[in-house]
C-alpha cells in the first residue's frame, strides 16, 4: 500500500480512524512499507503537495521538471 491518511477534528478521533485504518489492513493483508511510514506529523509531501497546517502548495521541484520536458514535435 502506498499512501493514505487518517485525520479527525480532534486528536483521538483521528487515533480512532487510524486504528480503523490500520484494523482495515490486517484483515485484508495489506501491506505497509515502514520506510514511508510516518506517523502525527504536522507537515509533510503527500502525492506530490506540500501540506500543513497554514497551506497546501504544489511542491516546486516536480514543477520544475514538468517545465523541462521537451514540447513533443509529432
Amino acid at each position: 500500500m502506498n499512501e493514505f491518511t487518517a485525520y479527525g477534528d480532534e486528536f483521538d478521533e483521528a487515533l480512532h480512524n487510524l486504528d480503523k485504518v490500520l484494523e482495515h489492513c490486517i484483515q485484508t493483508y495489506l501491506c505497509l512499507s515502514t520506510d514511508n511510514c510516518h506517523m502525527m506529523m504536522t507537515e509533510g509531501i503527500v502525492l506530490g503537495h506540500y501540506l500543513s497546517v497554514t497551506c497546501i502548495q504544489v511542491v516546486p521541484t516536480n514543477v520544475e521538471v514538468i517545465l523541462r520536458i521537451p514540447t513533443p514535435k509529432t
